[in-house]
């Protein structure tokens, strides 16, 4: 190991002469790990733009044995199950499950959001803001909703498909089917259909 007292600089080395951890000298010194020059209060890795203050942490990515360039791994107190978070080099953010190649939720460098499945399960109501909302209104009912939230309004919302069915009753029954040349809606043997003004 080595130190500079002039400069406050403080790196050791590893085994082969190569530096692994460094204190800066900054007026609020930062730790680097595998870098010479830490852009955080800790930087693990060489992060780009060293100049550039990146804020508590800063983390770069490394291929890990599954070939994914992870960041940051949690892993449960009991047992081996565990989340990953990996940055593709498009800018992807990803949550991978227990190691799996393919991600449970991706955050995509065009601000869109994709995941394996959406299971939802309150009515978490936002105070500001207009767009869809999907929550459970009450006990057992499911609410898909366009609302104005600072206008206090209901939008237009619309269903777009080449195809749109509407699955109803507790046998999960075809009660409505929309297309483009015909419309089809399903009732009971006795073909009730109720339309009120």
């Amino acid at each position: 190991s080595s130190s500079t007292t002039t400069n406050r600089v403080i790196t050791i080395n590893s085994r082969e002469d190569v530096e692994a951890l460094r204190i800066s000298s900054n007026a609020t010194p930062r730790v680097g790990i595998n870098t010479t020059g830490p852009n955080a209060l800790l930087t693990v890795g060489p992060v780009d733009s060293p100049t550039f203050y990146r804020g508590t942490a800063a983390i770069k990515a490394t291929n890990d044995d599954n070939s994914i360039d992870t960041c940051l791994y949690l892993e449960e107190a009991s047992g081996a199950e565990g989340w990953q978070l990996s940055v593709a080099s498009n800018g992807e953010l990803n949550f991978h499950n227990s190691g799996a190649s393919t991600s449970t939720l991706k955050l995509g460098d065009d601000d869109l959001v994709t995941a394996k499945a959406l299971h939802v399960t309150h009515n978490i109501t936002p105070t500001s803001g207009r767009g869809i909302e999907i929550f459970e209104a009450s006990a057992g009912v499911g609410q898909i909703s366009s609302f104005n939230r600072d206008g206090g309004s209901f939008d237009e919302l619309r269903l777009r498909g080449s195809e749109i069915s509407f699955y109803t009753g507790t046998s999960n029954g075809l009660g409505l089917y929309l297309q483009s040349t015909q419309s089809t809606l399903y009732g009971t043997s006795e073909g009730i259909l109720n339309l009120t003004t």
